[in-house]
């Protein structure tokens, strides 16, 4: 569980290379509830790629006394077997 300064930036990066559709987003959690915010989802792409996912208007935008958890999350509808590469996750934000 990550408490996240509010009203800044905060970025997940990460270089992905995937054969199926990956979301990426925030668990908002407190002491009731936890709720799954999906924020973007990328493409499948052949080759690696960088990306730098914003978080930060969707931190603002939760009450005060929730933390956070990230996710990645996958799904293969086909009948071929996924392929999901991920390397060098990170969480930027600035205090």
């Amino acid at each position: 569980l990550y408490n996240i300064p509010r009203g800044k930036s905060v970025f997940m990066e990460l270089n992905f290379k995937t054969s199926v559709q990956l979301v990426a987003g925030i668990y908002a959690v407190n002491i009731n509830e936890s709720r799954q915010l999906p924020i973007v989802t990328l493409n499948p792409t052949s080759k690696w790629k960088k990306v730098y996912i914003n978080m930060g208007f969707d931190i603002t935008n939760e009450p005060l006394d929730y933390v956070f958890r990230f996710f990645l999350g996958a799904v293969n509808t086909g009948t071929d077997t996924a392929k999901v590469y991920i390397d060098n996750v990170k969480l930027i934000h600035f205090e």
